[in-house]
């Protein structure tokens, strides 16, 4: 009878393989061994994969949120990825039930958190934090940083599609970003993950635009959606979202 841990270095043999012949990206698997060894293995990582009870896997999600290191839906998350581990233990013979499945049927129905928004004048003032350069900041490397900014804040889009285009995404006679590609630093340039990830927008760009012949940047009309990775520095910029 094999342990979860044993199963685990297999599967994640196996999720390798399909990285190799192009199956899975590189950060999909990432996050699998992530999931597995900072969240599942660490409870269950000892026992019989087949003498898994129910209560030991809701313990994988229920204690990482009581101690406020995962949100529900992320927990959530690490326990469809216990799921893929009981699947292919059964494909292996080693396990015969489906304890994951019951747990997630208890987990259905989790929502996402609320999205907290900068206001337009919050986002008026984080551009305008962008116009300062550093010290020992070259002028290229400020510039960039103004274009990320306000390709975030105004167009909405994500660090991944910005980093992911090119000379030829860019059409300046028609005054249209398309949207065709995202980059990672785990799977290089990729397609997005749905349809709807191409698209063309209107560029929005900062004041210095006509320095370099593009569109003029537009007022925001709408807010910009942000998360409180950096908190404590929009804090800082007073910033801090309600």
């Amino acid at each position: 009878m094999a342990r979860s841990a044993a199963l685990a270095e297999a599967f994640l043999l196996h999720i390798r393989a399909r990285v190799d012949d192009g199956r899975l990206l590189n950060g999909r698997a990432r996050n699998i061994e992530s999931a597995l060894r900072n969240t599942i293995l660490p409870r269950i990582g000892r026992r019989i994969a087949s003498e898994l009870k129910h209560a030991e896997i809701m313990a994988c999600y229920e204690e990482p949120v009581r101690t406020g290191l995962l949100l529900p839906r992320t927990a959530r998350a690490r326990i469809v990825v216990l799921k893929q581990l009981q699947d292919f233990a059964r494909k292996h013979g080693h396990m015969k039930t489906k304890p994951v499945d019951e747990v997630l049927d208890e987990l259905k129905g989790i929502k996402d958190r609320k999205v907290r928004a900068f206001t337009v004048e919050q986002v008026k003032t984080l551009l305008k934090a962008t116009e300062q350069r550093p010290k020992n900041w070259e002028q290229r490397t400020s510039d960039l940083r103004r274009i990320i900014v306000h390709l975030a804040a105004v167009c909405g889009l994500r660090y991944g599609e910005i980093a992911g285009l090119a000379v030829e995404n860019i059409d300046l006679d028609k005054g249209v970003l398309r949207i065709r590609h995202s980059f990672s630093k785990h799977d290089g340039i990729k397609g997005p993950k749905t349809a709807a990830g191409v698209r063309d927008f209107p560029p929005a760009c900062p004041d210095w635009s006509d320095d370099h012949g593009l569109p003029a940047r537009p007022s925001p009309a709408e807010p910009a959606r942000a998360t409180s990775r950096n908190a404590r520095r929009l804090a800082a910029l007073g910033l801090a979202l309600p």
